[in-house]
């Protein structure tokens, strides 16, 4: 979390040696890697700031994501960093990752929505599309509102949390012309997106945002995205193999088929917060039971 990614190399997983330590530009959450390219992404704080006084230089300017070149591992090299637009700080709900689908990146950050980036170039990443989840639900059930955050270390938002409700998102996944989104608090979101369509990907002009930095421009013309009930609380979404797997907290993994029809629900011992796919395997973070590691199903 302290604005770095460790490279580990685990040839001998009894003694696992460290290779490089790439910086980051804000503190780390999630990554993903792809040929060769490490994309993670990062919130809060931008150096130099310590995140105790929002006077400091860089505060709550440290959300966005990086891209590094890491097919010499040893040797790390930075070919981009892209950062959000405007100001945001929420000291407890730090959930940001980083997926790529084809020539884009898409980039979940709690209340600041899904941000998608055209990656054909690297160097320059350019922004084409940005949703917020919009919700009924107040902020304070879904982010503590007190002395700590409001004096000792201020929350900083684009919108009027007392006037506007947005839902945090904890995680995306993007395949076949869909962008599944798990929000905190809500349904298994599914929205449709261009975007991820083969062969080719269109390109949708950003709305105008007006007096609110938070647009809901879902690209397709699609106003509303297609709602999944789900068993349990939905913190995450995996797509692999052509069945979609949704970490459900502690009613474990849900499993679902291209139509959206539940296949399976598949306890898991803890709490099932996150879910990843690698070498033909399953991996799914448990809270404090650890890592379950799964064969997809078939």
């Amino acid at each position: 979390i302290e604005r770095q990614v460790g490279v580990i190399y685990i040839s001998n997983v009894r003694s696992p040696k460290t290779l490089a330590v790439i910086p980051l530009e804000g503190r780390g959450d999630g990554l993903c890697v792809r040929d060769g390219i490490l994309y993670a992404a990062f919130g809060q704080h931008k150096r130099p700031a310590t995140g105790r006084d929002p006077e400091e230089e860089g505060y709550a300017r440290g959300n966005g994501f990086a891209i590094w070149d890491v097919t010499n591992p040893s040797e790390p090299k930075q070919l981009s960093a892209t950062f959000f637009p405007h100001r945001y700080y929420v000291c407890n709900q730090d959930f940001w990752d980083v997926t790529v689908s084809g020539n884009f990146a898409v980039v979940s950050h709690t209340f600041n929505g899904v941000w998608i980036y055209d990656i054909t170039d690297l160097a320059y990443p350019r922004l084409v599309d940005h949703a917020a989840i919009p919700t009924d639900l107040p902020m304070g059930e879904m982010m503590t509102i007190n002395d700590f955050t409001l004096n000792v270390r201020p929350l900083i938002l684009p919108f009027d949390y007392t006037k506007k409700s947005y839902a945090p998102v904890t995680g995306v996944a993007a395949a076949e012309g869909r962008l599944y989104i798990a929000a905190l608090k809500q349904e298994l979101l599914i929205a449709r997106a261009e975007y991820f369509s083969p062969p080719k990907a269109a390109e949708v002009k950003l709305s105008e945002a007006g007096e609110d930095f938070y647009i809901h421009n879902p690209g397709s013309g699609d106003a509303s995205p297609t709602v999944v009930p789900t068993r349990g609380q939905t913190h995450a979404v995996l797509y692999y193999g052509g069945l979609l797997y949704v970490a459900s907290g502690m009613d474990g993994i849900g499993v679902y088929d291209t139509d959206l029809r539940h296949l399976a629900q598949i306890p898991v011992p803890g709490f099932a917060m996150d879910i990843r796919e690698g070498g033909g395997y399953v991996f799914v973070a448990a809270g404090r039971e650890g890592v379950m590691i799964y064969r997809p199903c078939g």
